[in-house]
């Protein structure tokens, strides 16, 4: 549907970068560290993924897929037991949508997630 990339290329290139940049020098304290995250069905076949990144005790998903039903809700859940045992604190899920609410995400304002932000970089 959306071609070789659904990524807008300069995005895509950005991420190319944080990724090989992490690949040669290791996770460096403060830095960001890109994440693809896959959920593969019985047969072997790509059944939903994500991108997202880390920094401090935070993860930010940044885009995501899904091909068969209810793959994209069991790769959600299975990021949120990766997260809870890597002891993430925050999950950023980016803009408000119905069915992440649905799974229990809620609404910050500007203000409320800088704040949140900085202090879970902190730790």
């Amino acid at each position: 549907q959306h071609g070789e990339s659904w990524l807008w290329p300069p995005m895509r290139d950005a991420l190319l970068r944080l990724f090989e940049h992490s690949q040669h020098n290791g996770v460096v304290p403060g830095t960001a560290k890109l994440h693809s995250i896959e959920l593969w069905n019985e047969e072997g076949n790509l059944a939903a993924g994500e991108l997202g990144y880390s920094c401090g005790a935070m993860y930010t998903s940044l885009t995501g897929f899904h091909r068969e039903p209810s793959t994209g809700t069991i790769q959600m859940l299975c990021i949120a037991g990766l997260l809870v045992s890597s002891s993430f604190v925050c999950w950023d899920l980016g803009m408000a949508m119905s069915y992440k609410e649905r799974l229990g995400a809620r609404g910050m304002d500007r203000t409320e997630f800088v704040a949140t932000q900085r202090a879970k970089y902190r730790n």
